[in-house]
C-alpha cells in the first residue's frame, strides 16, 4: 500500500501511523495489528515520481504515545509516526517548522494546503506525483471528536466539490503559511466517504502540536 509523508529533517519523515501498521487478521469482529518492521517500509525522495527512482530504507519507526496498533479499525487519536531513515533524503525539505499549540488551536476557518500522492479517480491507482489543494479548516463533528480521542485530537479540513483528500493521501502534510513560513499543522489521517476523488472528502487530520 502507498501513503504520503512529509520530511521534517533530511533523515526524518512524518506519516500516518496506520500507514506503517500491519494487519494480522481478525477475531470477534476486530482487526488485530502490530507495528510494521522498518525493513518493510521504504520512502521515496521528496516530490519525485514514486514509480521511478530508488527508495530510501527506513531503520526505525517511532509511534506517538496515543497510537495503539491493536484496534477494530485504523481510526484513532495519535495517528502519526516518525520514520527514521537509513540515509538522508537529497530533495528539498520545504517545511519551515511545526505549528505551535496556539497556532493549531486557531486553525478553524483558515486556509491550509493539503498535499499528497492520493487517488485522483475512483480506481485504486494513486497519483505517481504529489498534488495539492487549498481548503478551509472547519471543526470536527462531536461524533468524530468524542469517538476518536476527544476534542483537540483532530483537525477537520472541509472539502470543496471535486477536491479533498483521498486514499493514498494518508500521512501527507497539511500546511499553513504563517509569516512567510511553511508551517506543518497536521498529518492527513482519514476521510469519511467513498469515491472521494470525484466529490471531495472530509479530511480529518492529526495535529502535530
Amino acid at each position: 500500500a502507498s501513503c504520503s509523508g512529509v520530511p521534517i529533517r533530511p533523515n526524518v519523515v512524518l506519516s500516518a501511523a496506520h500507514c506503517v501498521t500491519n494487519d494480522l487478521g481478525s477475531s470477534s469482529g476486530y482487526n488485530f495489528a502490530i507495528a510494521a518492521t522498518p525493513s518493510n517500509v521504504y520512502v521515496s525522495q521528496p516530490g519525485v515520481n514514486m514509480r521511478s527512482g530508488a527508495p530510501v530504507a527506513v531503520k526505525q519507526i517511532i509511534y506517538t504515545k496515543q497510537w495503539v496498533p491493536v484496534t477494530g479499525g485504523n481510526v484513532q487519536a495519535g495517528d502519526m509516526a516518525a520514520l527514521i531513515l537509513a540515509t538522508p533524503l537529497t530533495g528539498s525539505i520545504g517545511i519551515s517548522r511545526l505549528a505551535t499549540n496556539t497556532e493549531a488551536g486557531n486553525l478553524p476557518f483558515k486556509q491550509v494546503t493539503v498535499l499528497g500522492y492520493g487517488k485522483t479517480d475512483n480506481y485504486w491507482y494513486t497519483s505517481p506525483t504529489p498534488r495539492k489543494v487549498t481548503l478551509e479548516v472547519g471543526t470536527p463533528p462531536a461524533s468524530i471528536a468524542n469517538l476518536y480521542g476527544g476534542p483537540g485530537s483532530w483537525i477537520q479540513v472541509n472539502p470543496t466539490p471535486g477536491y479533498g483528500s483521498c486514499s493514498g493521501d494518508s500521512g501527507g502534510p497539511v500546511v499553513q503559511e504563517i509569516a512567510g513560513q511553511q508551517v506543518l499543522v497536521g498529518i492527513t489521517a482519514f476521510g469519511s466517504a467513498a469515491g472521494c476523488a470525484a466529490q471531495g472528502l472530509d479530511g480529518s487530520t492529526s495535529p502535530v502540536s
